[in-house]
């Protein structure tokens, strides 16, 4: 019986763990689109050091992304939705801080945060207008120091 209960518990955690990427939390909702880049896949892009301005090495911040999601949505109807399985995602603990927050009349741009073990974090970047929502998540070992760097080309 200590076994099952054991076996139980386990299970429960890995099926919570499935839904803490916030791309399959947002894949199934009809009419929004989903990109995913993974590691692997960024290792594979080579940016050549001409494709940026200034002294930031592309590959190495590729190399410190562990994932990218970009979500996309312009149905006035999912947009509501959307907005919600954000509002969720971004109470959930340890809870993200709201680093930046930008209008301009009915548009708004905000960027959040949150530290994870190993010294990884997360961000995410919610682009709202009226009649479209994009969210842009990045998870890895990229500071807050590089990625407004990578800002300043």
């Amino acid at each position: 019986m200590k076994q099952l209960l054991i076996i139980c518990i386990l299970l429960c955690g890995y099926l919570s763990s499935i839904a803490n990427n916030f791309g399959e939390l947002c894949e199934n909702i009809p009419n929004v689109n989903c990109i995913s880049i993974n590691q692997k896949m960024l290792k594979l892009a080579s940016f050549p050091t001409e494709a940026s301005n200034s002294n930031i090495d592309l590959d190495d911040v590729a190399d410190k992304l562990e994932n990218i999601e970009i979500l996309n949505c312009e149905h006035k109807e999912t947009i509501p939705v959307v907005k919600s399985t954000v509002k969720k995602y971004l109470s959930k603990e340890p809870r993200f801080e709201r680093t930046m927050r930008m209008t301009d009349g009915e548009d708004t741009i905000s960027m959040y945060m949150k530290e994870l073990p190993d010294n990884r974090y997360e961000y995410i970047l919610v682009l709202a207008e009226s009649d479209e929502i994009t969210v842009i998540n990045l998870v890895g070992s990229l500071t807050p120091q590089q990625l407004g760097d990578c800002t300043n080309f």
